[in-house]
């Protein structure tokens, strides 16, 4: 996957309304956020257990996924 993708706007805005504000989150961040919240509330012991460091790279591996398969 292009770092393009990875940095995408989650909500784009139309560029005359952007106002020189930040675009917000991007869309791995957003997808990221969205996966971490279901393997948190997982009530599987394997996850239960999980150190935060690796539900987040769990996360960001499903974010990854996501965003690879948005266009095929």
């Amino acid at each position: 996957m292009s770092n393009e993708k990875k940095f995408e706007p989650a909500f784009p805005m139309d560029f005359e309304q952007r106002n020189d504000f930040q675009l917000g989150m991007s869309k791995r961040f957003y997808a990221a956020c969205a996966a971490l919240t279901g393997i948190m509330a997982n009530s599987n012991p394997d996850f239960i257990r999980m150190d935060f460091e690796t539900a987040v790279g769990h996360a960001y591996r499903c974010a990854d996924e996501l965003l690879k398969q948005e266009n095929k």
